[in-house]
């Protein structure tokens, strides 16, 4: 009975602990409050894992474009923080690119396609279920 006591509080004690290391990453305060990214940690670790994640790897960059084939796909807009509002932004720089500076919409189940701006690159986000399976492949590794 001793030995299950401390096998529990052992396993216990690195669930906590690895749940204090997690730390939002700094570019989703572009887009979230520092109050629900800190709830997050508390009340939701999975979701924040989730969003950290998603920061790098929910999206590709694709240069070389012959934009005259992609003439239905809009620009995609800066979100102002101030006003809340959205913006197309004239310059991005593709080499700092901050996905969650922008308004976008994700698909369930298809790829999503923006211009960005004058950089000559098209942004491809992967579909929510594409994402999905990234996130719980990363998981097993």
């Amino acid at each position: 009975m001793y030995k299950l006591f401390v096998l529990l509080f052992v396993l216990f004690s690195f669930i906590l602990q690895a749940q204090t290391n997690l730390k939002p990453d700094v570019r989703l305060y572009s887009k979230y409050t520092q109050d629900y990214l800190e709830n997050l940690i508390i009340k939701n670790p999975n979701l924040l894992e989730y969003l950290n994640f998603s920061v790098d790897n929910s999206y590709k960059i694709s240069f070389n474009n012959d934009f005259s084939k992609y003439t239905d796909i809009p620009n995609i807009k800066k979100i102002n923080i101030l006003t809340k509002g959205y913006f197309e932004a004239s310059t991005i720089d593709v080499s700092t690119f901050n996905l969650m500076e922008y308004d976008f919409i994700r698909n369930r189940d298809t790829r999503t396609y923006y211009k960005l701006a004058d950089s000559g690159a098209i942004l491809v986000l992967f579909s929510e279920q594409e994402l999905l399976k990234k996130f719980k492949t990363s998981k097993i590794k």
